[in-house]
Protein backbone atom coordinates (compact mmCIF):
# COMPACT_ATOMS: atom_id res chain seq x y z
CA UNK A 1 0.00 0.00 0.00
CA UNK A 2 2.83 2.36 0.86
CA UNK A 3 4.46 1.78 -2.52
CA UNK A 4 1.25 2.51 -4.41
CA UNK A 5 0.65 5.67 -2.38
CA UNK A 6 4.20 6.94 -2.97
CA UNK A 7 3.94 6.14 -6.68
CA UNK A 8 0.68 8.10 -7.05
CA UNK A 9 1.71 11.09 -4.95
CA UNK A 10 5.26 11.76 -6.13
CA UNK A 11 5.95 9.44 -8.96
CA UNK A 12 8.79 7.02 -9.46
CA UNK A 13 11.50 9.35 -8.09
CA UNK A 14 9.82 9.67 -4.67
CA UNK A 15 9.39 5.88 -4.52
CA UNK A 16 13.10 5.40 -5.29
CA UNK A 17 14.10 8.01 -2.69
CA UNK A 18 11.95 6.38 -0.03
CA UNK A 19 13.44 2.96 -0.85
CA UNK A 20 16.97 4.30 -0.47
CA UNK A 21 16.17 6.07 2.81
CA UNK A 22 14.55 2.97 4.31
CA UNK A 23 17.43 0.72 3.16
CA UNK A 24 20.21 2.94 4.56
CA UNK A 25 20.07 1.64 8.19
CA UNK A 26 20.15 -1.97 6.98
CA UNK A 27 23.12 -1.18 4.77
CA UNK A 28 25.03 0.26 7.72
CA UNK A 29 24.22 -2.77 9.84
CA UNK A 30 25.46 -5.05 7.04
CA UNK A 31 28.73 -3.10 6.82
CA UNK A 32 29.30 -3.49 10.57
CA UNK A 33 28.52 -7.22 10.33
CA UNK A 34 30.99 -7.66 7.45
CA UNK A 35 33.69 -5.87 9.43
CA UNK A 36 33.08 -8.02 12.54
CA UNK A 37 33.06 -11.21 10.44
CA UNK A 38 36.41 -10.33 8.86
CA UNK A 39 37.86 -9.54 12.29
CA UNK A 40 36.57 -12.85 13.74
CA UNK A 41 37.96 -14.83 10.81
CA UNK A 42 41.37 -13.19 11.25
CA UNK A 43 41.31 -14.01 14.99
CA UNK A 44 40.37 -17.59 14.21
CA UNK A 45 43.23 -17.85 11.73
CA UNK A 46 45.71 -16.47 14.29
CA UNK A 47 44.48 -18.90 16.96
CA UNK A 48 44.66 -21.99 14.75
CA UNK A 49 48.01 -21.11 13.19
CA UNK A 50 49.65 -20.71 16.63
CA UNK A 51 51.17 -23.87 18.06
CA UNK A 52 49.94 -23.99 21.63
CA UNK A 53 50.72 -27.00 23.81
CA UNK A 54 47.74 -29.32 24.13
CA UNK A 55 47.32 -28.77 27.87
CA UNK A 56 47.20 -25.00 27.61
CA UNK A 57 44.18 -25.01 25.31
CA UNK A 58 41.90 -26.32 28.05
CA UNK A 59 43.55 -24.55 31.00
CA UNK A 60 41.54 -21.57 32.18
CA UNK A 61 42.95 -21.26 35.70
CA UNK A 62 39.54 -21.56 37.38
CA UNK A 63 39.65 -25.17 38.55
CA UNK A 64 43.23 -25.36 39.80
CA UNK A 65 42.22 -25.88 43.44
CA UNK A 66 39.98 -28.80 42.50
CA UNK A 67 42.72 -30.34 40.35
CA UNK A 68 45.23 -29.92 43.18
CA UNK A 69 42.87 -31.60 45.66
CA UNK A 70 42.55 -34.58 43.29
CA UNK A 71 46.33 -34.97 43.28
CA UNK A 72 46.70 -34.64 47.06
CA UNK A 73 44.30 -37.40 48.13
CA UNK A 74 46.98 -39.78 49.36
CA UNK A 75 47.24 -39.98 53.12
CA UNK A 76 49.77 -42.79 53.58
CA UNK A 77 53.29 -43.24 52.24
CA UNK A 78 52.29 -46.65 50.91
CA UNK A 79 49.55 -45.03 48.75
CA UNK A 80 52.04 -42.51 47.39
CA UNK A 81 54.53 -45.23 46.45
CA UNK A 82 51.80 -47.27 44.78
CA UNK A 83 50.63 -44.23 42.77
CA UNK A 84 54.18 -43.39 41.74
CA UNK A 85 54.98 -46.94 40.64
CA UNK A 86 51.71 -47.76 38.87
CA UNK A 87 50.72 -44.44 37.35
CA UNK A 88 53.52 -41.88 37.28
CA UNK A 89 56.37 -44.22 36.36
CA UNK A 90 54.41 -45.84 33.51
CA UNK A 91 53.35 -42.45 32.16
CA UNK A 92 56.89 -41.11 32.34
CA UNK A 93 58.15 -44.16 30.45
CA UNK A 94 55.63 -43.53 27.66
CA UNK A 95 56.55 -39.84 27.54
CA UNK A 96 60.25 -40.70 27.49
CA UNK A 97 59.77 -43.14 24.59
CA UNK A 98 57.78 -40.55 22.63
CA UNK A 99 60.48 -37.95 23.21
CA UNK A 100 63.21 -40.38 22.13
CA UNK A 101 61.28 -41.06 18.90
CA UNK A 102 61.47 -37.31 18.23
CA UNK A 103 65.19 -37.14 18.93
CA UNK A 104 65.00 -35.67 22.43
CA UNK A 105 66.93 -37.41 25.18
CA UNK A 106 64.98 -38.07 28.38
CA UNK A 107 66.01 -39.87 31.55
CA UNK A 108 63.85 -41.29 34.34
CA UNK A 109 65.24 -41.30 37.88
CA UNK A 110 63.47 -43.26 40.60
CA UNK A 111 63.80 -42.59 44.32
CA UNK A 112 66.54 -39.97 44.27
CA UNK A 113 67.87 -39.21 47.74
CA UNK A 114 65.94 -42.21 49.10
CA UNK A 115 62.49 -40.62 49.06
CA UNK A 116 59.34 -41.70 47.20
CA UNK A 117 59.63 -39.77 43.96
CA UNK A 118 60.08 -40.15 40.23
CA UNK A 119 61.81 -37.58 38.05
CA UNK A 120 61.75 -37.11 34.32
CA UNK A 121 64.80 -35.17 33.15
CA UNK A 122 64.64 -33.88 29.58
CA UNK A 123 67.99 -32.98 28.12
CA UNK A 124 67.37 -30.46 25.41
CA UNK A 125 69.89 -27.76 24.50
CA UNK A 126 69.07 -24.75 22.39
Amino acid sequence: MLSLTMLQSGGLSSLQTMTLISALPFGLIMLVLCYRLAKAMYGDHVFHSARFPYGSSSWDGKLWKELLSRILIFSKKRDVKLFLNETVLQTFKEVSEALCENGIEAEITENPKNRPSVELVIKHDK
